[in-house]
This record gives structure tokens, sequence and C-alpha cells, in this order.
């Protein structure tokens, strides 16, 4: 059974596959995570969880009532695109589009100066929903967080105590 990325945003669903070779050809199959939240090459065959080191990763979703997917080629990123995808999709729905996130943000020279007045009209209008885009804005900080956390702890992890105390003295 496919499974959310995140389990607190029930309205956007991204699935994680893999497409692995079977007895009866090349499948997708969903993967199966760890207690971690990582990806150890796990995947459900016919209601069995196998490992197949073999494959490439997909994330799946539906827009318009269509189901889209995109490969990943890079294992370790895996989980943090569905996460994106998963913002992205409830973003839409709250009715903020990306165009209007990336048109908001400073723009550098353009070539064609009729493109760039277009992009002054689109930045001088209001957003639909600014609660929406407080929503999507705070979910991409928390995400943010949530990876600089994981970084800093992996490595502090590898510092040491010792080395604590070196980066300590150094940035004093």
């Amino acid at each position: 059974m496919p499974r959310t990325v995140d389990n607190a945003r029930t309205g956007a669903r991204v699935n994680v596959l893999k497409k692995v070779k079977t007895s009866t050809g090349w499948r997708l199959c969903p993967v199966v995570h760890e207690a971690n939240g990582r990806l150890r090459d796990r995947v459900r065959v016919n209601g069995d969880i196998q490992i197949h080191p073999e494959g490439v990763y997909y994330i799946e979703w539906r827009k318009d009532g269509r189901r889209l997917r995109e490969a990943i080629p890079n294992p370790a990123a895996v989980l943090e695109r569905a996460r994106l995808k998963s913002l992205e999709l409830e973003a839409g729905r709250a009715g903020v589009s990306l165009d209007m996130i990336r048109a908001s943000e400073p723009h550098r020279s353009s070539p064609s100066p009729h493109i760039a007045e277009s992009s002054v009209a689109m930045v001088a209008a209001p957003p639909p929903d600014t609660n929406a885009e407080h929503l999507l804005l705070t979910g991409i900080e928390a995400y943010v967080r949530e990876r600089v956390d994981v970084a800093l702890r992996a490595r502090l992890s590898t510092v040491g105590v010792t080395g604590i105390a070196q980066l300590w003295c150094e940035s004093s």
C-alpha cells in the first residue's frame, strides 16, 4: 500500500517507488521505509518485503486526475524530493502557484525589456490567498530547519567532544 511521505500532511500524497527486476520482469514497487526514515533498498513485491539493490527510485503523484512520475537517479535525494513535491502540491491546492512565488523574488537583469515589464506586473499583483502563502513558506522553513539540524548533528557526531571544544575556540 502506498504511503504518504509525511503523515502529518494527508492532503498531498507523494508515493516513493522503486523499479526492480522481479521474476515477471521490471516492476514499480513501493519502497519500505526504515524506522529511522531512511531507504535501504527494501521494497514490497506482491506483499512480501524483499531487498533489491538494483533499480531506480521514482516519486509518483497525481495532478488533475493524471498519475505523474519522476525518476530520481540519486538514492540519497529521493525522500527530500518527495517532501518538496508534497509541499508543491499543497501549495497548488491552497491556490499558491510556484510561478507566483518565483515572480515575487528579486529578478536579475533580463535580456529583453518586455519580459521585465511583464515580471513587474506579476510582482505588483497581490497573491490571491496570503494565508496559503504563509502556510507554504512555514512548511518550507520547517523543512530547511530539519535538514540543517540533521547536517549539524552529523557534523558534531563525526567531530567528537575534543573537536567541539576546538571548533568552539576557533569560532570565539
